[in-house]
């Protein structure tokens, strides 16, 4: 039998930085089911960001430091690309880079 999710099975942390606090929030306010979802905080250390994301069977983010913490755990990563050219990043057969198709990507 396939293995289903459901809010038994897994839980959703979210992550944000000094200043997102706000957003954050509003996010958390727009979860249905509030077990499902664990705001982190935005005022974690690197060695505390780096333990939560050691926590993840898989991190959704942009091309940020949280991606490249990930890929040095060997975590899945789902990696959404914008300013920064993806193919200067290796996800090491453990993700999927999500691309937009913009004339004007990769901009710096």
């Amino acid at each position: 039998m396939a293995n289903r999710l459901s809010e038994e099975n897994f839980k959703i942390l979210l992550f944000g930085g000094k200043g997102e606090e706000e957003i954050n929030k509003e996010i958390m306010e727009k979860v249905k089911d509030k077990k499902a979802m664990i705001d982190t905080g935005s005022e974690n250390t690197l060695s505390e960001f780096i333990a939560l994301v050691s926590l993840c069977n898989v991190l959704v983010t942009g091309d940020t430091a949280g991606m490249h913490v990930a890929i040095a755990l060997k975590k899945n990563v789902v990696a959404l690309f914008g300013p920064t050219p993806a193919n200067e990043i290796d996800l090491y057969g453990k993700g999927v880079k999500i691309i937009p198709n913009l004339d004007c990507i990769y901009c710096y």
